[in-house]
């Protein structure tokens, strides 16, 4: 018998473009992981050209990012990364997709069609529900209030995947892919009040005329935050 690997947690940071006083990624799950006290390393993704860099990972989180995977649109490390990141999952790694990681799993295992530009942006803070019995998510029925910033949405899954949750604007807000310990989940759970603040007003300039009123919508709404991330993080990091 093998032994079993330490616990190492590999942040795949997903974000290319935006200062990090604005949106840090990595340090953003890193507060709730050192809480944890749940050792971790960082990958950028435009790094993620070698599948060695998982030797030693025994989880990864695929982060959020400022780019996009909808239809006709694929950033320049996309094939590298989902090298990458199907040899994790061969390799029985377990991985959470979150926000651009959801939608980037979606289009990996269910093509280009899978991620388009979302009908109803979700931008603040609103509530999930977890539709489908989850070792992760937890079960049915469990509703929590989360920060969200997405302008594409996962519209197909993957055949082999299931749905775990949704919310009102959006029909699959989480899908887990069958047979492997693989999940997407479109909500940004590491997202604390003051941090989402942080990025609505650090990326607020940079959003055509269109998205101008979700973001100002959201930053004159009140932070409703539910704290699911240590449920969601403690149960993750179990399988």
């Amino acid at each position: 018998m093998k032994p079993k690997k330490l616990l190492s947690v590999l942040i795949l940071n997903a974000e290319t473009a935006l200062d990090k006083r604005t949106y840090d990624p990595t340090a953003h799950f890193a507060l709730h992981l050192g809480q944890m006290r749940a050792p971790f390393s960082e990958l950028n993704i435009a790094d993620a050209t070698d599948a060695r860099a998982l030797r030693k990972v025994t989880h990864m989180i695929i982060t959020g990012s400022s780019a996009s995977v909808a239809s006709g649109n694929l950033p320049a490390w996309y094939e590298s990364a989902a090298a990458v990141i199907r040899a994790a999952v061969a390799a029985g790694i377990p991985t959470l997709g979150v926000c651009f990681g959801h939608q980037l799993l979606a289009r990996i295992y269910g093509g280009e069609t899978s991620v388009q530009p979302a009908k109803e942006p979700e931008v603040g803070w609103n509530e999930v529900r977890v539709c489908k019995d989850d070792p992760v998510l937890g079960p049915a029925g469990t509703a929590f209030s989360v920060f969200n910033l997405h302008f594409d949405e996962v519209v197909s899954l993957p055949k082999k995947a299931m749905q775990v949750a949704q919310s009102d604007r959006c029909r699959i807000h989480g899908f887990r892919l069958s047979g492997v310990p693989v999940w997407g989940i479109q909500s940004h759970p590491e997202i604390t009040p003051s941090i989402a603040r942080q990025i609505l007003t650090g990326t607020q300039r940079l959003f055509s005329a269109e998205k101008q009123p979700y973001i100002k919508e959201a930053l004159q709404a009140e932070a409703h935050d539910s704290g699911h991330i240590r449920i969601l993080l403690r149960n993750f990091l179990r399988q």
